[in-house]
Order: structure tokens, then sequence, then C-alpha cells
């Protein structure tokens, strides 16, 4: 009988210590719902929107998830358009506010990565009235803007741009729609670029004849 009471004290005591360490030491794991308002780690890039007459480029700094591959989290960034302060200081884009990413292939190669790039919701540069066209100088502009944000990341050297999975580039001599990649050297060709005519938009929005793509 004796020995039936230390046992059941013993037992008694040692639930009594679990019970204490469980409330005084012991956290709760995390809800699915308190992890996700974890902050993220992120670093800072350069997206480049355009000045207000569209006449060069204008780089932003811009905090991104530290996610590889990072062209893609930038990429996001330029396409979601500058911010409402941004707008009221005057900064624009080429870029519709209703494009998006279908996809981002990159490959790697000795001389640098080839971004290769697929939008939708963006006019097409072929196939249509040259009304529903983006005039040559819009496309400079938005070409810029994203290989200037990409290029560097990543280790991206050079950078194909397709809408709907078909080209969308600049036409060439013979007037047919060309399909080259966008590097630095590209963009040091696209200094003081201008246009003689202007869309009905363009005039609208009061945006230059002429666009540089580098200083």
């Amino acid at each position: 009988m004796r020995r039936s009471r230390i046992l059941l004290l013993f037992l008694l005591a040692s639930a009594l210590t679990i019970v204490f360490v469980a409330c005084a030491g012991g956290e709760a794991a995390p809800s699915a719902e308190q992890r996700a308002t974890v902050a993220k780690p992120t670093i800072r890039t350069t997206v480049y929107f355009l000045t207000k007459d569209a006449s060069a480029p204008l780089g932003v700094r811009r905090a991104i998830d530290r996610t590889s591959p990072y062209a893609r989290e930038a990429l996001d960034e330029l396409l979601g358009g500058p911010t409402t302060t941004e707008r009221k200081r005057g900064i624009t884009t080429a870029i519709p506010t209703q494009a998006h990413l279908v996809s981002l292939r990159l490959v790697t190669r000795r001389a640098g990565t080839d971004a290769f790039i697929n939008l939708t919701e963006v006019p097409p540069a072929a196939g249509v009235s040259p009304g529903k066209q983006p005039s040559v100088l819009m496309r400079v502009r938005a070409l810029t803007q994203i290989a200037r944000t990409l290029i560097g990341l990543s280790d991206i050297a050079r950078v194909w741009v397709r809408v709907d999975s078909r080209p969308w580039d600049l036409p060439r001599i013979n007037g047919r729609l060309g399909d080259a990649p966008t590097d630095y050297q590209r963009l040091r060709g696209w200094w003081r670029i201008c246009a003689g005519q202007r869309t009905r938009n363009e005039r609208a929005a009061g945006l230059s004849r002429c666009f540089s793509a580098l200083p």
C-alpha cells in the first residue's frame, strides 16, 4: 500500500512538472497567417521608367524580394508601373498598364545570359493596322525600359521581347518586323532618335518627338 502511494505521488509530481514546463517555457508554433506576415529578405535594384515627356529613361530604386532569378522580381516591378507618388512627380512609362508577364526564360551562354520575355495585353507590333500598333518610338522607349531594368541582373546581357509569343521589335529596312536582342550596344545607338510624326495619344500626352536611351 505504501509503495502504491509513493508511486502515485511520483506520477502526480511528474505530471505537474510537465504542465509547468509547458506553460512557462513552451511556445506555440506560429500559424500560417503569422508566417505570411514575416518580412522577406530584400535587395535594392533600379527599375527604369520615363521622364515626364518620355525623352529619356529615369531610374527608380525599388526593393525586390531576394528570390532568384532577381530579373523576374525586377520585371514585375517594372510592369507594375510608377507608383501614385511617382506619377505625381511626372514619372511615366511606355509599357501599357495592363501588360503582364507570361514567361521569362533565361539561357546562359559564355558571353552572358539571354533573357526571352513573353508579355501579353500589349498592342502587337505587326499583323494589325498601323493605327493599332505602337509607334516605332514608343517601342524604342519600352524596349529601353525593359533592357535597362534587366541587363546586369541574373547576369543578363541581351533581352528579346515577345508579345503573345510573337516578336515585338522594330521594323527592318525592308519594312518587315525585326527580331533582334536589345543589349548595351543597341542602346548606345538609340541616342537622340527623333520621329517625324507622333500618334494622337503621344501628342495628347505631350510626349517628346525625340528619345535617348543612354545619357
